[in-house]
């Protein structure tokens, strides 16, 4: 089964290009408790309710992960780029230049694990490329998933 994205159109004067973006992350990741929820607003509600966190599987599936800043950067290079003909109808993956297995994420955070049965249809991976956003909106990530981490008031171990 294929990378599960959120797709989005942009059109311009009848042209449109679309963008794919990463799993995001976000200040406030609501609704944790969802089948498929943000793994970083999870983990951080399950150590604060004093449960463990829960690794889907093995826990060796790669995620990348596109802070929302970013994706309204990518957006707005999007809408202000001057896209030649040739480029139009093409897909441009937004998203960060680093995947994290779920493990090394749980890692960051200072409690229990717990494994669940994988999920049917799970990705292994997930690593956009993000060269055609970079070469020709001009656009590229800004913050790392791992700062975000550090400066977010979420319960890690550092």
């Amino acid at each position: 089964m294929g990378m599960k994205v959120a797709v989005y159109t942009i059109a311009k004067d009848e042209a449109a290009h679309v963008e794919r973006w990463a799993q995001l992350f976000i200040a406030s990741m609501e609704d944790e408790t969802a089948p498929y929820a943000p793994v970083i607003g999870l983990f951080d509600r399950q150590i604060k309710d004093d449960k463990p966190m829960t690794i889907v599987g093995n826990g060796e599936q790669r995620r990348s992960f596109t802070h929302i800043d970013d994706v309204i950067e990518a957006n707005i290079s999007a809408m202000n780029a001057d896209i030649d003909a040739e480029f139009l109808g093409t897909v441009f993956n937004i998203g960060y230049e680093k995947n994290y297995s779920i493990n090394e994420i749980a890692g960051l955070f200072d409690g229990k694990k717990i494994s669940i049965p994988p999920r049917p249809g799970e990705s292994k991976e997930t690593f956009p490329d993000i060269s055609k956003a970079k070469g020709i909106l001009g656009w590229h990530p800004k913050h790392s998933l791992e700062e975000y981490i550090k400066s977010s008031n979420i319960s890690v171990e550092w």
